[in-house]
């Protein structure tokens, strides 16, 4: 998380804790934590690591949505009482993909994923009632998640081209500029479409500031030397 989102997140757990929201008592439990940390307080910052586990643990469908058992191949990487990445994997016996969207859906409004940076579905096959129906939640402005980066299907690395708006894929129909532009807009700069780059309304053309924002990602996943 970068410094003026902990800045932002500082100033938002003090407004959920003034209005008596559970959220804002576990991010400032992990802000407190991180200080204690920082100075070198380990015995504290263990002690508050302890309270804000018991606290989110015990809280989860508060946090995420009564349905969210739903989903057992779900994942999530938290940092500072917050869901920061999701990971869905499924299987053929698992929940289909329409039950998925149900519930990601409800969770996608819940303030606890404000910051969500990273969303991976590993859907095996190419659902496009799928994928319309998960763009069209993260247009919405009623949408707390606003990730950057979007994987569907089950890789994460992406093959070579670009799928081009619009266009067709083994003959299903292609993502068009309507679909896609409200989550740009909301800040998805990366779409992973099985394995492939989907390009989006703001980057149709190779060279713009979009496709080298593309590519920057490509570099930035990559694992450190």
């Amino acid at each position: 998380m970068w410094p003026h989102e902990r800045e932002r997140l500082h100033v938002w757990a003090d407004e959920l804790q003034a209005r008596g929201e559970l959220l804002g008592e576990l991010v400032a439990l992990e802000l407190r934590g991180r200080e204690h940390r920082l100075a070198g307080e380990h015995e504290r910052w263990q002690a508050l690591r302890r309270e804000a586990e018991a606290l989110r643990l015990g809280h989860l469908r508060e946090l995420l949505g009564p349905n969210v058992g739903e989903l057992p191949g779900l994942r999530m990487r938290w940092q500072h009482g917050l869901v920061r990445a999701i990971y869905v994997e499924t299987h053929p016996k698992g929940p289909r993909p329409k039950l998925i969207l149900e519930v990601l859906s409800a969770m996608l409004h819940r303030p606890v994923l404000r910051f969500l940076a990273h969303l991976h579905v590993a859907l095996p096959d190419r659902d496009y009632a799928f994928e319309a129906g998960l763009l069209a939640v993260l247009g919405r402005d009623s949408c707390c998640a606003r990730p950057r980066r979007v994987v569907l299907g089950p890789s994460l690395l992406p093959r070579r081209g670009v799928i081009a708006v619009g266009e067709s894929l083994q003959g299903r129909p292609g993502l068009r500029p309507n679909q896609l532009a409200p989550a740009a807009q909301r800040g998805l700069c990366w779409l992973q479409r099985w394995s492939r780059i989907q390009s989006l309304p703001w980057s149709p053309l190779p060279g713009n500031a979009g496709e080298r924002l593309i590519a920057l990602e490509a570099l930035l996943a990559r694992p450190w030397r």
